[in-house]
Order: C-alpha cells, then structure tokens, then sequence
C-alpha cells in the first residue's frame, strides 16, 4: 500500500499525478489523461486518488483497495 494519497492537481501549467509527501511521480498536457493515470495508479497502490480543480479544489475522491476514506 502507498504511504499517502495520490492526487492529481495542476501546477505550472501541467496536470501532475503525486503522492503525498512525495515528488512528482507523472506529468500530462490534459487534466483527463492526468485523471485517468492517476486512477491506474491509485488502483495498483491500494490508496486513494484525489482529483483537484485547476483553482485546488477537490473535486472527487475515490478509495481503491482497502482503504477508508477519512475526512
């Protein structure tokens, strides 16, 4: 299982997939190919993956394997 939750947010105009307390693990031009790396991912690390709006707002959240979403 991965130390944190993957996030998907946008910073210097690309679309990053990262850890928490971690680096970059991808980059991408669009928001949905971001979304849909960052899911894959999510999915092999048993965590969860949190979207964020191009303002920083969450947008969606979704747990995969066992996990519990916590807020």
């Amino acid at each position: 299982m991965a130390h944190g939750w993957l996030h998907t947010v946008y910073r210097e105009g690309q679309w990053i997939n990262e850890i928490e307390g971690g680096g970059p693990m991808t980059k991408h031009e669009s928001r949905s190919e971001a979304i849909e790396s960052g899911r894959d991912t999510a999915r092999l690390l048993g965590t969860v993956h949190v979207t964020h709006s191009i303002s920083g707002e969450v947008r969606d959240t979704r747990g995969f394997g066992p996990v519990a979403i916590k807020r």
